[in-house]
């Protein structure tokens, strides 16, 4: 039994980008994206477009949408949508998908990933990058 599977060729790279918050993640993710010449999926954009239908227009209206669904079954229940739109997506050939959480995801379900990135950096770093 293999470990690890191997992407089909023919499905092209599938890189997986993640990082904490201020990280540098999404940045170093969308030019992994333009010099690859993949279909950049963004986790972070997905729970805003669902906050965007849900009334919350601003980033600080986001902040406000994500503390009002909090632990609650809603929180759980987007999580899953954006879950599940990005697995799908992941099937697609050639795609960076750049999640906090698909890394793990893509584990769990044994969705080979060409690659697969975790960065960091230190706090004082991350939360001069957000200011």
């Amino acid at each position: 039994m293999k470990v690890f599977e191997e992407r089909p060729k023919d499905m092209g790279k599938l890189i997986v980008v993640g990082g904490p918050g201020g990280s540098g993640a999404s940045t170093i993710a969308k030019m992994l994206a333009q010099k690859f010449q993949l279909h950049y999926v963004y986790g972070g954009l997905l729970m805003r477009n669902i906050a965007k239908e849900k009334g919350y227009k601003s980033d600080k209206e986001l902040d406000d949408f994500l503390e009002s669904i909090k632990d609650t079954p809603d929180q759980f229940k987007y999580d899953r949508e954006i879950d599940e739109k990005i697995l799908k997506m992941s099937y697609q050939p050639n795609v960076l998908v750049d999640s906090k959480v698909f890394a793990a995801l893509a584990t769990i379900k044994r969705i080979p990933c060409t690659v697969k990135i975790w960065l960091n950096a230190d706090l004082e770093t991350r939360v001069r990058r957000t200011l």
